[in-house]
């Protein structure tokens, strides 16, 4: 269950039936769903604090490798907004009402997890010049885990996931000539990791029937952005740079988090 589901009240406690003034569970009745455009509107203001940081980001538009703690935070900075949305808005936390004890989300909370290790992996890139790199990838590596646990193992869909390590391999095979010593290793496993969350993210999503949500889409598609946002990171890095490159990466990047 998303974070967007958790909020529009469509998860399991909506089969939860209040009987003089006792809880308890019936029959699974179709869960009240409020509409979308309510839900966007309501969420839209609490995510100004994102879309701000993101905009002093690139109005300030600083190096990608300056060494600079101030560059660093600027970065960061948007991922530390999400962070405190999630926390916010997330269902991370037990919270009680008068009616009992409200579950924390374990989606949230992996989605949760997986921001604070890309805002650590973003501290590290900006950092990378001064030989951060490998880190950094190591903390973006543990967030995709994060994520590829938020999503589940279920359905399987194993012809995406052929799909996708197919295409993870042949992007290895073109970068290989290209990477020095350890990075031959590092980048390996980092695009086995990326890719297991790409096929979890798009496996949820039933395409072939009408049971899939805008929510599971978003989250296909956010994690075929991250794919695009890290190839396009690893060309800048191992071969060659190419226009508008730093804009296109952080873009994408920044597009991702809003629809994970």
């Amino acid at each position: 269950m998303t974070m967007f589901e958790n909020y529009c009240g469509c998860g399991p406690s909506a089969n939860t039936r209040i009987l003089s003034g006792s809880v308890s569970t019936g029959p699974p009745r179709k869960p009240l769903r409020i509409s979308r455009i309510i839900v966007l509107k309501s969420l839209g203001p609490q995510l100004i604090p994102f879309t701000q940081a993101a905009c002093i980001y690139f109005v300030l538009f600083l190096p990608h490798d300056a060494i600079s703690a101030v560059a660093c935070f600027i970065k960061c900075l948007p991922i530390i907004s999400l962070i405190c949305f999630v926390i916010l808005h997330g269902n991370v936390l037990p919270t009680t009402t008068k009616i009992g004890t409200d579950n924390p989300s374990t989606y949230s909370r992996w989605i949760l997890a997986g921001l604070v290790f890309s805002a650590v992996g973003d501290a590290f890139l900006q950092f990378s010049a001064a030989g951060y790199f490998i880190p950094g990838m190591a903390a973006f590596g543990l967030a995709h885990v994060c994520y590829a646990v938020a999503f589940g193992v279920q359905p399987v869909h194993p012809l995406s996931g052929v799909i996708i390590f197919a295409l993870a391999g042949s992007v290895f095979a073109c970068l290989l000539p290209y990477l020095p010593g350890m990075f031959t290793y590092a980048v390996g496993v980092y695009l086995v990791l990326v890719s297991f969350m790409g096929w979890r993210a798009i496996a949820r999503v039933p395409f072939l029937n009408d049971l899939w949500t805008w929510t599971k889409l978003a989250c296909a598609v956010g994690a075929l952005l991250f794919c695009l946002s890290d190839l396009m990171i690893a060309i800048k890095m191992f071969y060659s740079d190419f226009p508008l490159s730093q804009v296109l990466i952080m873009t994408t990047y920044y597009v991702v988090r809003i629809v994970l």
